[in-house]
């Protein structure tokens, strides 16, 4: 799936600019049809994981993610990309939540339930692997076509879902009951719980106003960044456009690798001082990273702060998790991680339409400045916990 899914993203915002020919504005927007998307189908396509199967939701997922990027590399025009990025969102809803909770439940079923984290780990490592490859199969099938990698995507998601269907077996499965199932009463209850549990703690509202400043400031970002390199800073005529976003995409990948199991090992995921310190200073460099990106004169310096930039957004994971565990006591963490989610997800809703205005007003290099500004309130947020974390110790404890 890692492969499958780098196979296309790789190359996916050239393809939209120089094949499908979408406006920079567009581009931003069809990433929010996909947010829009997935936000309406996360409880219908719940459900199927719930009630039916987790294994044949994932499949499902996967062959609507493979149809949403054949349709789209068939008909590049811009109805049929936004209808291709509305699938690809509902692929996604199929698979999220439904892999882990189905790799959960053969783990219990076979006595080893603590065995839980250790396989997510490694399944993460191996996405990673996956990756790569598809970082580097995505650029050589896009020296003969952008359409290819799109639909060499589409095809290994097929194949993936057709591996699943024969391959893997799911025998711990038990259907949810009424009050653990998904619904959209059940959404709207997590919603206000975990609003007013956030809200009771300092620390966690903390958290969740993070969590939503970073995906309102990222949303812009991640789909313009393309067109900048392309139309402002322009590739390198040493070697194809296509080679130059697999470079730009697989040296942030490793290095977020290696990041990610630095921070696994250190302090700051036992200490929630020391987890928040270094949240404001990613942050903090993240904005110098995107402001030196938007505003770069030259394709050396604008790569190396991209660069600088995707490994800082890879490595925050692992600290909010650990931040957001140790702040949330064991029968309420589902419902923060949810409502986490939800607020990751509203503002990248809200950012998108706001990034889609001011690039149509006023150009792609400002609407990046824009994104690039938009991380300050993260970073005040941050800083914020972390004074009022100094206000709580006591004199003794900060000796």
């Amino acid at each position: 799936m890692g492969f499958a899914h780098s196979l296309a993203w790789t190359q996916y915002l050239l393809f939209q600019d120089n094949v499908a020919h979408l406006l920079p504005y567009q581009l931003v927007l069809m990433g929010t049809v996909a947010e829009i998307t997935i936000a309406l189908c996360e409880v219908p396509t719940g459900i199927v994981a719930d009630t039916i199967s987790r294994k044949v939701s994932v499949i499902i997922g996967l062959f609507v993610i493979g149809i949403a990027f054949g349709l789209q590399a068939a008909l590049p025009t811009l109805v049929f990309v936004a209808v291709g990025a509305a699938l690809w969102g509902l692929g996604e809803t199929f698979i999220s939540g439904a892999r882990e909770a189905w790799i959960a439940d053969e783990l219990a079923h076979e006595g080893r339930p603590e065995l839980a984290g250790e396989a997510f780990a490694r399944g993460n490592t191996t996405r990673l692997l996956g990756m790569v490859l598809g970082i580097w199969g995505s650029a050589g099938l896009g020296l003969f076509h952008l359409t290819w990698p799109i639909f060499g995507s589409a095809l290994a998601n097929i194949a993936a879902g057709l591996l699943v269907w024969l391959l893997l077996s799911e025998n711990g499965f038990h259907r949810a009951n009424g009050e653990d199932r998904a619904s959209w009463h059940h959404l709207v209850k997590t919603g206000n719980e975990g609003f007013r549990i956030a809200r009771a703690r300092p620390m966690l509202w903390a958290i969740m106003l993070a969590v939503f400043f970073t995906g309102f400031s990222s949303e812009g970002f991640d789909r313009l960044f393309a067109k900048q390199l392309e139309d402002n800073l322009h590739f390198p005529g040493t070697l194809p456009d296509v080679v130059w976003m697999a470079i730009l995409a697989s040296i942030p990948a490793l290095l977020a690798a290696i990041g990610s199991a630095w921070i696994s090992r250190s302090r700051a995921v036992r200490e929630n001082r020391v987890a928040v310190t270094l949240l404001a200073t990613i942050h903090a460099t993240l904005m110098v990273a995107m402001l030196g990106f938007a505003l770069a004169g030259q394709f050396w310096l604008g790569a190396l702060c991209l660069v600088v930039g995707r490994v800082l957004r890879r490595i925050d994971t692992p600290l909010i998790q650990a931040w957001t565990n140790a702040q949330a006591e064991p029968q309420v963490r589902a419902t923060i991680l949810s409502f986490q989610s939800q607020a990751h997800s509203v503002g990248e809703m809200i950012g998108g339409p706001l990034s889609a205005a001011i690039t149509a007003l006023y150009g792609v290099r400002v609407a990046l400045t824009a994104a690039g500004v938009l991380v300050i309130p993260t970073v005040v947020t941050l800083l914020g916990a972390r004074k009022r974390m100094d206000q709580e110790t006591p004199a003794t404890d900060k000796a």
